[in-house]
């Protein structure tokens, strides 16, 4: 399945993906790559 990802880039350096048709799951990582790995993981 497929789904729209949102990525942003918190001041901290955090990134955070979120799908909003699964808005509880979210990623967060040190880098682009490592926040939809983990966004991935929950979907």
């Amino acid at each position: 399945m497929r789904y729209t990802v949102l990525l942003h880039r918190y001041s901290t350096g955090v990134y955070e993906a979120v799908a909003p048709a699964a808005p509880s799951c979210k990623g967060q990582g040190a880098n682009r790559s490592e926040a939809l790995k983990q966004l991935r993981m929950m979907l």
